[in-house]
């Protein structure tokens, strides 16, 4: 099967992601705080890969992986890193984490990112 280089870049990005986010998970089981979670080695990797890897985030997201702490600040960081509009949360979301989880993935759509 051939690929064109887009699709190629994107199966990268994805297997990048995929490595990087489980080594996130272990490195950020037990953070003290969002900051000591996105000055993870792999949470920096991450957002280096830049918005190639929105899609990833949102999609993560999407299927309920909302034990990954660090995916919603660290959509924030890609998103203000590339002069993107971050997700504007509703204060009355605050501490509800389902529906904050559910709110990021319609951001997702909205801004076609998943």
């Amino acid at each position: 099967m051939i690929f064109t280089i887009k699709e190629r870049s994107v199966m990268l990005t994805q297997q990048e992601y995929s490595a990087l986010a489980k080594q996130a998970d272990d490195e950020t089981s037990h953070p003290s705080s969002v900051t000591d979670m996105l000055e993870k080695p792999a949470c920096q990797a991450i957002a280096h890969l830049g918005v190639e890897v929105l899609p990833f985030l949102f999609k993560d997201l999407e299927q309920g992986k909302s034990g990954r702490l660090w995916l919603m600040d660290l959509i924030q960081v890609i998103l203000r890193g590339n002069g993107l509009p971050p997700v504007e949360v509703p204060d009355d979301l605050c501490g509800q984490t389902e529906e904050k989880r559910m709110f990021y993935v319609n951001y997702g759509y909205d801004h076609g990112r998943i």
